[in-house]
């Protein structure tokens, strides 16, 4: 029994150890993809505001702009500086959601500026959820693996066990 104990605290010990070494570097993934996601929409108003220049017409950049609130839900305004004036997309910026803003600026020479002001409460919500969605796959994982350890163990310790009483009645 003492050698079923060690070799089923041996097995929770690496599924533990493995689970909480995997669920550190999923964590850092989920923050990079996060990332990864606000650079692509950066350089999609990069791309709409060139086309907006070549165009010759900002409203091009404003319209899409306004589209930006209503598909991507972490996007909480957006404003663009045509020339020296500020032109709010949507009228009015809204009053800050609760948890901040995070703003990132697009810069579309000669002449546009763009801020882009992320509602951090939605983005850490996205993070919060995706790193809930595989805590649960590792808790199943970890689980799964700790139960086949348990119905493992036994009869292995058994013979084990058995093979070393075997030897002490011979001696």
């Amino acid at each position: 029994i003492k050698l079923a104990l060690l070799l089923i605290l041996g097995i929770f010990t690496a599924t533990l150890a493995t689970a909480l070494g995997f669920v550190q570097l999923q964590r850092a993934t989920i923050r990079q993809a996060g990332e990864e996601r606000k650079r692509i929409l950066l350089e999609s108003i990069a791309r709409m505001g060139e086309e907006s220049l070549l165009a010759n017409d900002p409203l091009m950049l404003l319209d899409q702009l306004s589209r930006l609130t209503k598909e991507w839900p972490e996007v909480h305004h957006c404003r663009v500086k045509l020339g020296t004036t500020w032109q709010e997309v949507g009228g009015v910026m809204p009053p800050t959601p609760a948890g901040g803003i995070q703003t990132k600026t697009v810069e579309i020479p000669p002449r546009l500026l763009v801020e882009v002001l992320f509602s951090s409460a939605v983005l850490a919500e996205r993070e919060r959820k995706a790193f809930e969605a595989i805590l649960d796959n590792v808790i199943l994982a970890g689980s799964s693996v700790m139960i086949l350890g348990l119905i493992v163990s036994i009869p292995l310790s058994l013979s084990l066990t058995q093979r070393i009483v075997s030897i002490e009645k011979t001696l």
